[in-house]
């Protein structure tokens, strides 16, 4: 027999479950939205191998160009990670934001024919 207690508790735990579920969601919509970003820069920065006369400086430019959207959606990610849990959630969005770092990489090795260093990026 279950008591009002015990049901008071599952109704508990059901309801930090959902909120769970919730920010997880969120998250996850966040990363997405970077990860659809991360793909269009990694289109445009592929433009080098197409032909041996591609404009590299406007690849770059659109590349910047998508890359200050990025910041406003680490931003928005950042709004969605409740505080003191970054080593929570951050399976979401390590492999986008390694994919990034190695376009920023890439875009600097493009513009400037020399390898990134941490003031770069």
């Amino acid at each position: 027999m279950a008591t009002q207690t015990d049901s008071g508790l599952f109704s508990a735990c059901q309801d930090y479950f959902s909120k769970e579920q919730d920010v997880r969601e969120e998250i996850r919509k966040s990363v997405r939205e970077l990860d659809q970003t991360a793909r269009e820069i990694l289109n445009s920065l592929q433009g080098v191998h197409k032909t041996a006369s591609v404009d590299v400086a406007s690849l770059c430019t659109k590349a910047k160009e998508k890359f200050a959207l990025v910041r406003d959606q680490y931003a928005n990610l950042q709004s969605k990670v409740p505080s003191n849990e970054y080593y929570r959630y951050h399976d979401h969005w390590r492999n986008v934001t390694q994919t990034l770092a190695f376009l920023a990489a890439l875009l600097v090795y493009l513009e400037k024919d020399a390898l990134a260093t941490r003031e770069d990026l």
